[in-house]
């Protein structure tokens, strides 16, 4: 058998058939030619790219919990929060499993996540010959799980339109920052794939 680079062998994610991957352009996608699963989209993307929006993300992620979400002015009262002020407030008025909930869908997971990509993308030949990268995908997956920050900015629109009328409300940076992360983490979403990652990679070839 003639060698080949793990990049170029797909292993179908729901029915472990073991193939030969083949070259897609931009645009184009495959099927499992057993179960019909999804096998993967041709993309351009080159790792810099992924890097360079890895990196973005981290600095979104910096401002959404710097910077105050929104301003809220009620009879003469100008009042304004953080993300991790919000969680803080529900902790101090006896909602700890709330607060915690919040803290860890909307600050910790998705500041782990990030790092994670950061992390695998700046190091991939290295987690790779160190066979490393698969856990490292594996992490990030369940990670992703449990970043919520759609969940959280679906729910401050809502509380916005409803606050609306009761209050001038002035959308903070840390909001924008958040609806900027958006598409960032849907992005590392749609790349950490295994098989773009190790096909970024320079690793050895398998007999």
């Amino acid at each position: 058998m003639a060698a080949a680079r793990l990049s170029d062998i797909y292993l179908c994610p729901k029915c472990d058939l073991v193939a030969r991957a083949i070259d897609l352009h931009p645009g184009e996608s495959s099927q499992c030619p057993r179960c019909g699963a999804n096998a993967g989209r041709g993309h351009s993307v080159s790792r810099g790219a992924a890097l360079a929006v890895a990196a973005t993300a981290a600095q979104l992620w910096l401002l959404m919990n710097v910077f105050p979400l929104v301003t809220m002015s009620l009879g003469g009262v100008r009042r304004e929060t953080t993300l991790i002020g919000a969680s803080i407030t529900l902790a101090a008025n006896g909602k700890e499993a709330l607060a915690a909930l919040v803290a860890l869908t909307t600050v910790i997971a998705p500041a782990v996540e990030i790092l994670v990509v950061l992390s695998v993308l700046s190091s991939l030949d290295a987690l790779a010959r160190a066979g490393l990268l698969g856990r490292m995908v594996r992490w990030y997956r369940m990670l992703w799980r449990w970043s919520m920050v759609d969940v959280f900015m679906l729910g401050c629109l809502v509380s916005i339109v409803k606050l609306a009328h009761l209050a001038d409300i002035v959308v903070g940076p840390g909001l924008w920052a958040c609806a900027a992360l958006l598409p960032a983490l849907a992005f590392l979403n749609a790349y950490a794939q295994p098989h773009w990652l190790f096909g970024w990679t320079d690793e050895p070839r398998i007999a």
